[in-house]
């Protein structure tokens, strides 16, 4: 319902930029109006570049709506005795042991992602997503050199979330 929600709203949105970009276009070459006075030279190109800029920003958005609405609902994130894959983040499967550590920075408010930290000559070979190189880069001045899980508290098992079953994998028992 959301997601139906905010694809209208992306769709409005990319309509209302491709409707202000052809107006000022029209404007700025004199096909709507007199010809332009020089002086209003500098608000049309400022006009047009923050049109094309809602363009491409709420073009996009409309695609990726379209393609989570319209697309297949296929698994993204699969977990074996062996390892870890997301497909989000790279095709690759990623094994427990290069796996180094599993955190929520946000502690549980709101489920939406952990982060994984991954052995660094590991995910040096790793073909990671744009995304997720971009995300990865974002992190590091926060002290995340990992990877980020996103989610929305996925059911893995009995044993409760993905997140919780997966810092089961890889952190060792406690001594009790």
């Amino acid at each position: 319902m959301r997601l139906g929600f905010f694809s209208v709203a992306a769709v409005v949105m990319f309509l209302t930029a491709v409707l202000m970009l052809g107006s000022t276009l029209g404007v700025g070459f004199g096909l709507l109006a007199g010809p332009l006075p020089s002086r209003d030279f500098p608000v049309v190109v400022v006009a047009i570049l923050l049109a094309a800029a809602g363009v491409v920003l709420f073009g996009s958005t409309s695609v990726q709506m379209a393609q989570r609405l319209f697309g297949s609902s296929a698994p993204v994130v699969f977990m074996t005795e062996n390892g870890f894959k997301d497909l989000r983040i790279s095709s690759e499967w990623i094994p427990w042991q290069a796996i180094l550590s599993v955190r929520d920075p946000r502690r549980g408010k709101g489920g939406r992602g952990f982060y994984i930290e991954v052995d660094r000559r590991f995910a040096a070979k790793l073909p990671l997503s744009f995304t997720s190189r971009f995300l990865q880069a974002a992190s590091r001045p926060f002290g995340y050199n990992g990877l980020w899980v996103i989610t929305v508290t996925l059911k893995a098992s009995p044993d409760g979330t993905l997140f919780d079953t997966m810092r089961k994998r890889v952190e060792p028992p406690s001594a009790a």
